[in-house]
């Protein structure tokens, strides 16, 4: 059963298949779903997608809060599932097939 959000979007919504005229493919600046993303997360999406388009540098700030965030996910998915050792054992498997 697809997923509905009752939300404005700039997408092309048009039934007919390879019709693009109306597409919009310019960068909106608003957020999706806006009610979903904290407005913290999205700055730094922003910050990190600036860098990765134009090199611009991430500022201490930024660049501290997401590691901390990294590092809360990656405690939080260790102590749900524990380690998870899958590449060292695939790369072997397929080396030595």
């Amino acid at each position: 059963m697809p997923i509905h959000f009752d939300c404005q979007t700039d997408y092309d919504v048009s039934d007919e298949p390879g019709e693009n005229d109306g597409m919009n493919t310019s960068l909106s600046m608003a957020a999706p779903f806006p009610e979903v993303i904290p407005a913290e997360l999205e700055a730094d999406t922003r910050a990190v997608l600036d860098k990765l388009t134009t090199g611009k540098p991430l500022d201490a700030e930024t660049r501290e809060r997401i590691r901390r965030g990294a590092a809360r996910v990656n405690e939080e998915l260790r102590r749900r599932y524990g380690t998870l050792d899958i590449g060292v054992p695939a790369i072997r498997e397929l080396r030595d097939a």
